[in-house]
């Protein structure tokens, strides 16, 4: 049986509606996730949810009428199949990384259903099934205190749902805990399980449907394991942002890829000078000069099987005097970076690929950082919000890869004021070789780091830093342990966000209200004045992406604005201002100074105002104004001559120059009727 819908003054109750909430344990969940059952267009009012336990409606359970969901869609991006290390760019990335909020208008239980706001024309985004799509229930906390022993976190991403933090707070937020999305994101690649000896010097397999290939890649915007398995499952080709396996025997896992710039991605991670015998090793690798031209997202695993006795910073990999699998370079590659986007889009840190197996000693992937989302007036504390990447499982044995790091997630701040918080979204660590043999093989790659966005002018440690990749404690390899295993590169710091989550796709009840004045209330003449509109917010919800076009009547001219809060472009027909948010109860004000038109008595103004918020008060959206001029200059040119008027009023008050023109017309007049004749 349907809830009834409920009036829209109340389907906002808005900041505040979920009361305070204090924090002092380790590992609190606030959010309430579920998955999507049936596919949802552009438009739709209704959810449905997945049948399945644990994603059902059951899962956001309580919910109500007012509550304000997140929707996602996690994964469905088409890559490509080619067997080189093309094998994974993004065709398309179709729905992946959509969201929106949107709040519950009605639950209908017997049908596993929400019903959401229509007020703003439903969903702004299409969402599919196949791509993972969740929905998420976000708190809207009055105030929050996170104490030192506490924390929030998310229900780790599972496939179907998790891997998200998001959070509204009006009022008082006290963080000297942790908020901690880390090792929450997209999932890394299992380790397989090759018990068979296998020839050495083979191939070079991006792709491969057979384990005895390479390691599992990580989990991407693409999908996991089970959707890789149609192109090939297994090799060192990177799958969007989630990292590869490595490649035959014993080489390590890419990193995971998140924030950065996909134009500069190679694959190869960064190799550092710095690192022990990276100097002289580095320029004998391969892929050195990809790696020294450009850097993006995750590290590449570690080298192949050795167990010769060489110098590593004087022979280079492949050389037949390493013996075994001679050393080559066949490390997973790292993942890409994706477009993160706070209006737009925001992804989950991809997963580490698995390292090369043998006998089940190989080291799996790490897990990437989740999405961590908060919306508030103000922070403070001495606490940390994190969306770190897992560092890559280590091989138990020279004759197994490495496990790559998971890349770091996203955060994503829309608090204008934060002081005393640490922010990281840093990379995973890549996975080691923990046995001391002669026998080498290859470490795991770094992840790489996340995208952390906060609001302009914050001043705080802000971190997106790759993560290194792993070494091998092979006696062999002491001149060079990284043995190839590269770090992954830094993600993406932005400090642009502005709004309500940041400029989100939201869908929330606001009653604004516009009034429009004159200074003075009557002109004269030509003489400037000034107009003054004030934006309202009644609420319930604060509400953002406002947008206000002041239109001007024919012949007034536009000489002047004053607008602080506001974005404002000038054109003919008027002014047109946008803000980026308003709270509740909280006004906003700019002004305008014109000049009238010509001959005009009586001049018109109107101005009106708009919100993606569904707002159920519109009659108060526009206002006129009517500004009487008390002696409008008018003249006039038409027919075959001159005509002059001024206005009924014309008296003493005109000052001599005004005369001695009026003189000039009329003599000018007369002689083009004479030249007429």
């Amino acid at each position: 049986m349907a809830v009834p819908e409920h009036s829209s003054r109340a389907q906002a109750e808005g900041l505040g509606k979920d009361g305070d909430v204090a924090v002092d344990t380790m590992g609190r969940v606030l959010n309430r996730y579920a998955a999507l059952g049936a596919d949802a267009n552009r438009g739709n009012t209704t959810l449905t949810l997945s049948s399945s336990v644990g994603q059902d409606l059951d899962a956001l359970q309580p919910i109500s009428a007012g509550d304000l969901l997140l929707l996602m869609q996690m994964q469905g991006a088409e890559i490509g199949g080619e067997n080189s290390a093309r094998f994974g760019e993004v065709l398309d990335l179709n729905g992946a990384g959509l969201f929106e909020l949107i709040e519950v208008s009605s639950v209908d239980a017997a049908n596993n259903r929400l019903v959401v706001n229509s007020g703003c024309g439903g969903l702004k985004n299409s969402y599919q099934t196949r791509g993972k799509t969740q929905v998420v229930r976000v708190p809207l906390l009055r105030n929050l205190t996170v104490s030192a022993t506490g924390s929030i976190v998310p229900k780790p991403w599972d496939g179907q749902s998790g891997g998200i933090v998001a959070l509204q707070v009006a009022g008082s937020f006290v963080l000297n805990g942790r908020i901690d999305a880390s090792s929450s994101g997209f999932r890394g690649g299992s380790k397989t399980s090759v018990g068979s000896m296998r020839l050495a010097n083979v191939g070079s397999f991006y792709l491969s449907m057979s384990a005895q290939d390479g390691g599992n890649r990580g989990e991407s915007i693409a999908g996991d394991a089970s959707a890789y398995v149609t192109l090939g499952q297994y090799g060192r080709g990177a799958a969007a942002n989630g990292g590869g396996g490595g490649n035959r025997i014993a080489a390590g896992g890419g990193g995971g890829g998140n924030g950065g710039l996909l134009p500069a991605w190679t694959g190869q991670g960064v190799m550092p000078q710095n690192t022990t015998g990276g100097t002289f090793a580095w320029p004998l690798d391969p892929g050195y000069a990809m790696a020294l031209a450009s850097q993006a997202g995750g590290g590449r695993g570690g080298y192949t099987l050795s167990d010769g006795a060489q110098d590593p910073t004087v022979v280079a990999p492949g050389s037949a005097s390493w013996g075994q699998d001679l050393r080559r370079e066949r490390g997973g590659l790292g993942g890409r970076p994706v477009p993160n986007d706070p209006q737009t889009r925001l992804f989950l840190g991809g997963g580490g690929g698995s390292g090369d197996d043998f006998m089940d000693q190989s080291g799996g992937g790490g897990r990437g950082g989740g999405l961590v989302l908060i919306d508030a007036t103000q922070l403070a504390g001495s606490g940390q919000i994190l969306a770190n990447g897992q560092s890559g499982d280590s091989a138990t044995s020279t004759q197994s890869g490495g496990g790559g790091g998971g890349a770091g997630g996203s955060i994503v701040l829309a608090i204008p004021s934060v002081q005393g918080i640490t922010v990281q979204a840093n990379g995973g660590a890549g996975g080691d070789q923990s046995a001391a043999t002669a026998q080498a093989g290859g470490p795991g790659g770094g992840g790489g780091g996340g995208f952390v966005a906060t609001a302009p002018g914050l001043v705080l440690p802000l971190q997106a830093s790759g993560g290194p990749g792993g070494s091998t404690r092979s006696p062999e390899l002491l001149a060079f342990p990284r043995n190839g295993a590269s770090d992954g590169e830094i993600g993406i710091i932005s400090q642009s966000v502005s709004g309500l989550f940041g400029g989100a796709p939201l869908c929330a009840v606001a009653d604004v209200a516009i009034r429009l004045g004159a200074m003075p209330s009557q002109v004269m003449r030509l003489e400037p004045f000034t107009l003054q509109v004030s934006v309202r917010n009644h609420g319930p919800s604060r509400t953002g992406g406002l947008s206000v076009p002041l239109e001007l009547p024919p012949g007034v001219r536009l000489i002047a604005f004053s607008a602080t809060g506001w974005d404002c472009t000038a054109s003919t027909q008027g002014l047109l201002c946008r803000r980026s948010l308003l709270s509740v109860d909280e006004q906003a004000d700019f002004s305008a100074t014109v000049t009238p038109a010509l001959s005009a008595s009586q001049l018109l103004f109107g101005a009106s105002v708009s919100s993606p918020a569904s707002d159920p008060q519109p009659d108060n959206n526009r206002a006129t104004l009517t500004v009487l001029n008390g002696d409008p200059l008018d003249i006039r040119f038409a027919g075959g001559g001159i005509g002059c008027s001024l206005s009924s009023t014309a008296s003493a008050r005109r000052s001599h120059g005004g005369l001695a023109g009026l003189l000039f017309l009329f003599m000018l007049s007369a002689r083009r009727r004479r030249a007429a004749r």
